[in-house]
């Protein structure tokens, strides 16, 4: 179910991935397996938090919360709706309680708590202009998240999302190269889960940026929104709006001017439709820069 959900989330097909999680929950909940009810509980959930539906993961999340065992996805899942919403110190309160197993180096069970709390401790540190990122997490990722790389799968494009973010804090730009050829592995695959990190066009376009290739960084980002436009993405439309406004004022082409204010408007309004808060306080500091 969770696989027919991706393929039709990648057509652009949300009712139909809906309805594939819809029925995955309801045979989790005839087997009686917690692991499995919990995981598709969140996997709708993170469908909802793609879609801006905050209510409705919300309401999938305290289905689970209340279980005797919580099982860390679930705990990344309602982070990841708190980072989404713009409740940064929120989402780091939840995912800080996983760092003990996090930090257990080249583990196979450590690695999706390893992934879930860098991720938001990750973006975290960009929002804030600080490192946030608890000493030891970085290098036991490394160990366990390495052997992802070249293989095309989610957890590839995962990991690339999460060095990303973590070179471009940093300032390293050395192995962005490197990201972006695992990013393209990841884009000739049609089964990875856009629900569980970010569009890889989006993080193709953070790269290409980064390195000073522009007009590949509009093309990237374009590609990014057309996608998030079929399927009424609207959280991720509003941040590819931003980061597509920002490309084009440092191109500064003929008509960059005009359409990054454009741009600017639509990512302002979808971030106050949604309270995206910290991405509304960006695009109006941006816009005061640009009006100066």
């Amino acid at each position: 179910r969770e696989l027919l959900a991706a393929r039709a989330v990648n057509e652009g097909d949300t009712p139909a991935a809906i309805e594939h999680l819809t029925a995955g929950i309801a045979v989790a909940e005839q087997t009686r397996n917690l692991f499995q009810r919990q995981t598709a509980y969140s996997e709708r959930a993170r469908l909802f938090i793609l879609l801006g539906r905050w209510d409705d993961a919300d309401r999938d999340l305290k289905v689970i919360e209340s279980d005797d065992i919580v099982e860390p996805r679930v705990q990344g899942t309602r982070a990841f709706l708190e980072e989404a919403i713009g409740s940064t110190d929120k989402a780091i309160e939840i995912v800080e309680p996983l760092l003990p197993v996090a930090l257990i180096q080249n583990d196979e069970g450590s690695s999706i708590s390893q992934a879930l709390a860098l991720r938001i401790y990750a973006q975290a540190s960009i929002d804030t202009g600080q490192d946030l990122t608890p000493p030891g997490l970085d290098e036991a990722y490394s160990v366990t998240g390495n052997r992802f790389r070249k293989t095309g799968s989610w957890s590839a494009m995962a990991f690339a999302d999460i060095a990303v973010l973590r070179c471009l804090f940093a300032g390293n730009f050395d192995q962005l190269e490197e990201f972006r050829a695992d990013i393209e592995l990841v884009l000739e695959s049609e089964d990875f889960f856009r629900t569980r990190h970010s569009d890889p066009y989006y993080v193709l376009g953070l790269i290409s940026g980064a390195l000073g290739e522009l007009d590949r960084a509009v093309e990237e980002l374009e590609q990014a929104i057309e996608r998030d436009e079929r399927i009424s993405a609207k959280p991720d439309l509003a941040k590819n709006f931003f980061e597509l406004s920002k490309v084009l004022i440092k191109r500064n082409s003929d008509g960059d001017h005009d359409r990054a204010v454009e741009l600017q408007d639509r990512a302002i309004e979808i971030a106050t439709e949604l309270g995206m808060k910290t991405l509304l306080e960006k695009v109006l500091s941006q816009r005061e820069i640009l009006k100066a």
